[in-house]
């Protein structure tokens, strides 16, 4: 909690008559009362309450705050107010970051402006990209989208062998939601133009105390709508669909 507190500095107008000064008593009053009030009582202008960001970054739960490390954590709740859902919509949040296809199946992650000289399938890119610490691919991971997520974290610059190889742009990692205790889930289903539809999905099956799994479901369906003159095919379409299976064990 943050309080400010300050003193209001009381100008005094004067009034030259004849090059005399002088000043109209109500007005003195008036002012001498205000000056009482802001001197005797200090005005909280400023009370706000930080809400503490936690991030999985270094492979532990730390606060943001504490990590030695240039890292942007987004939570579930930012990424759905801002409506991002892929992984080129980071670039609304984060800054320095952009992300692009290529031809074939490469892709281009920047951060910060360090980039790859070389695109494609064959090659090590400079930004690193990971789903729970697990590395994946760049292309895999830019067509997967954000589905059941639980956090983005976003290192900048350098990094080392935490996440399996040292990367000199930065890395991405995507952080899905764990399994929990009680059965439940919910779905969402969005529709839009041009054949637009999102469905995403998630239900909560816990197996006993110590077992408890999740299964999680995405889909974004949608027609392209750049037209190739040359073919006559609309394209920058989606076709993408995804299911992921997460089970947490505790071990005696």
């Amino acid at each position: 909690m943050t309080k400010s507190s300050f003193y209001e500095n009381i100008a005094i107008i004067f009034i030259y008559t004849k090059g005399k000064p002088s000043m109209n008593i109500s007005l003195r009053y008036l002012m001498g009362a205000t000056a009482s009030i802001f001197l005797l009582t200090p005005t909280n202008l400023f009370a706000q309450e930080i809400e503490e960001v936690v991030t999985t970054a270094t492979r532990k739960a730390e606060s943001v705050q504490d990590v030695a490390l240039s890292v942007q954590a987004l939570s579930a709740d930012v990424l759905a107010d801002a409506q991002v859902t892929e992984v080129q919509d980071l670039a609304e949040l984060v800054p320095g970051f952009s992300y692009q296809n290529v031809l074939g199946s490469g892709s281009l992650y920047t951060i910060r402006g360090a980039s790859s000289a070389a695109v494609g399938a064959g090659t090590a890119t400079s930004v690193q990209t990971a789903i729970n610490g697990h590395t994946l691919a760049g292309s895999a991971f830019g067509e997967i989208g954000f589905f059941d997520v639980e956090q983005v974290n976003i290192l900048a610059g350098p990094q080392g062998t935490l996440y399996g190889r040292n990367v000199v742009g930065g890395l991405i990692n995507l952080v899905t939601a764990r399994p929990e205790a009680e059965v439940g889930g919910y779905k969402n289903f969005e529709m839009g133009n041009y054949g637009s539809n999102r469905v995403t999905t998630a239900l909560n099956m816990p197996f006993g105390d110590n077992v408890r799994t999740r299964l999680a479901y995405g889909s974004f369906v949608k027609d392209g709508w750049v037209k190739n003159i040359g073919t006559g095919n609309d394209i920058d379409g989606r076709d993408a669909y995804g299911v992921r299976l997460s089970v947490d064990v505790d071990l005696p």
